[in-house]
């Protein structure tokens, strides 16, 4: 008998921890003058498709519980239309929507999913992210610049592979010109918090 009043005791304690873990909840804008740019090489050249920002105009949802070493988030999801880029001719932008699958995975989604607080770098923190990419999706852990003066600027470079996704990289013109395996996400956003 004790010790099933034991571990009742320890089930309702749990339970009572659990429900005073405070959600914080806010909704952030990212500003215009940010951007976010995708850039790949061929055996020829390199590309970047830009992401247009004012495409991004509705506030962002934000849930989470912040501790002393990290920030954990819930539901927190930038949502971007595949055609929100451009790659500098109508050509390559058809090219990028056949790339991401378009028809069938029409946006690209990055989930942030944690924030690592306790990097010994001026500024940096790790953020702990999963991008879903035609329909595949995968984590990462990318380095990110924090700065803050009346705005949030964050900022970061991410390497990532087509393959990655299972993308198999493009062949144009019998073969001649090939995609690299190899991509880049590039960004610099200014963050501004809902009042």
């Amino acid at each position: 008998m004790k010790k099933f009043l034991f571990l009742g005791l320890i089930v309702l304690l749990l339970a009572f921890k659990s429900d005073n873990i405070l959600v914080e909840k806010t909704a952030m804008v990212i500003m215009p003058n940010s951007y976010l740019s995708i850039m790949g090489k061929t055996n020829v050249s390199q590309f970047n498709c830009d992401l247009n920002i004012s495409s991004i105009n509705s506030p962002i949802a934000i849930n989470y519980v912040k501790t002393s070493d990290n920030v954990l988030f819930k539901n927190t999801k930038l949502l971007v239309h595949n055609s929100c880029f451009d790659c500098g001719s109508k050509t390559m932008n058809k090219d990028f929507l056949d790339l991401l699958k378009t028809p069938e995975h029409p946006n690209i989604i990055l989930s942030l999913k944690e924030i690592d607080l306790s990097t010994n770098q001026k500024n940096q923190v790790i953020a702990h992210i999963e991008i879903k990419v035609a329909g595949e999706t995968r984590p990462y852990a990318v380095p990110v610049i924090l700065s803050n003066n009346h705005l949030l600027k964050i900022s970061g470079c991410l390497n990532l592979r087509l393959s990655d996704f299972n993308i198999p990289a493009p062949k144009k013109i019998m073969g001649l010109v090939a995609v690299k395996d190899d991509f880049q996400i590039s960004f610099d956003l200014e963050i501004d918090e809902c009042k």
